[in-house]
């Protein structure tokens, strides 16, 4: 046991609470962006090397930071919508991290009713050059309202 200790790597664990504080930030910045509809913030969280992948239920992967954004300049057109999120749980490494969100889609009124859509959302991490950058974005739909009917 005592020889498996000192081989093992140390820990630095001032820099590995900044590095999961880094991580969780920009977290929190991408779904402020998408809550707020803010285009040019989302981007900024997003991978410099164009790296991104958008999987989405009943949909093919949509591939790049291009796709992605192209997605969300589509669907930011439309006013009617908040979002929720809250962070749920983490795993930060040296250089990927993944966090699950759970989110809450509402319209006011779809089809002349109320609508919701509960989600878990996985998200990837990757830094790049000290920074934290989202490099893959999985919703899984836990609820609906329409599924009440």
């Amino acid at each position: 046991c005592n020889e498996a200790k000192k081989n093992a790597p140390e820990v630095n664990i001032e820099a590995q609470n900044s590095n999961e504080k880094m991580a969780i930030a920009v977290m929190q910045k991408h779904l402020d962006a998408i809550s707020n509809r803010d285009l040019k913030t989302l981007e900024s969280t997003l991978s410099p090397k164009g790296n991104m992948q958008l999987i989405l239920p009943r949909t093919e992967i949509i591939e790049k930071v291009s796709g992605f954004m192209e997605y969300h300049v589509e669907w930011f057109k439309t006013s009617n919508w908040t979002l929720d999120s809250k962070i749920r749980n983490s795993e930060v490494g040296e250089n990927l991290a993944m966090v699950i969100v759970e989110s809450t889609y509402k319209e006011p009124e779809r089809d002349g009713k109320p609508y919701f859509n509960r989600m878990i959302i996985s998200y990837d991490l990757k830094r790049v050059d000290g920074k934290w950058y989202i490099i893959k974005d999985h919703m899984s739909s836990i609820q609906k309202s329409t599924d009440i009917e």
